[in-house]
Order: C-alpha cells, then structure tokens, then sequence
C-alpha cells in the first residue's frame, strides 16, 4: 500500500492489484483493466481530468465525495457506482474522508459499451449497503 499526497494536501492510502506487475499472467492487462487499487481519500483531494484515454469506475465503500461531468454534477455515496466514459471531461473530490475501489479500464473493444448511449456526466448505480 502507498501513500500519495496530492498538491492541495489530500492524502490517498492505495493499493494497486490490477496493475500489470501483480497481474502474473497479463489476464487482467489484456482484457484492458490499465489500474484499479482501493483509496481512502481526505478533503481537499480532487481529480480533474479533460480528456482522459481511459474510462474510470468508481465504487464507494465509505464517506462522502463529489463529482462534476458533462454540465451535471452529484455526491459519492457508500454503495453507488459511477462511471466517467473516455474522453469525457470529469472530475471529483473528497468532501470528507472518502473510501473507494477504483478502476482504469483501457479506451478498448473490451470497454466500447462504457462509451455508448452514454449521459454526459456517466452511468451511476446505486446498491443497496452491502455487508
């Protein structure tokens, strides 16, 4: 697990098992899974990204975090899913201490239905409170 402090002084505590290193037989890397780790985020942490190459899935486990896409915007809660489509301009940040399972997945045939009759801000699913 590391520890990544951003330039506004939030801290991120990750772990990185989708990467292509803990991935021993590549399965994960050629189905186009580029990242994905597990983060517990403070405030004032905040990601702006304007044209990513990647489609980011976001899991809440815990908290509260905000986000902005599209003209739209919204709050992370524990148990919903968003997801910013490639090359969509998205951001989100941490309101108070936010846990959450993230994936980068590659702009990729694999991936294509992330891009596709999509609203501008992303899907969002919510779950009920798992145990």
């Amino acid at each position: 697990m590391s520890t990544l402090s951003s330039p506004a002084g939030g801290v991120s505590r990750s772990s990185s098992p989708a990467s292509a290193e803990a991935d021993g037989g590549g399965t994960l890397r050629a189905m186009g899974v580029q990242s994905g780790g597990i983060s517990e985020l403070v405030e004032p942490y905040r990601i702006k990204r304007r044209r990513p190459d990647f489609h980011v899935v976001i899991f809440t486990t815990g908290g509260s975090a905000a986000w902005g896409a599209g003209g739209a915007s919204g709050r992370f809660s524990r148990g919903s899913v968003r997801v910013f489509p490639a090359g969509k301009p998205h951001e989100y940040w941490a309101i108070a201490k936010w846990s959450m399972f993230w994936l980068h997945l590659d702009n990729s045939e694999n991936w294509t239905f992330l891009q596709d009759d999509v609203e501008p801000a992303g899907p969002a699913v919510t779950t009920s409170p798992y145990r």
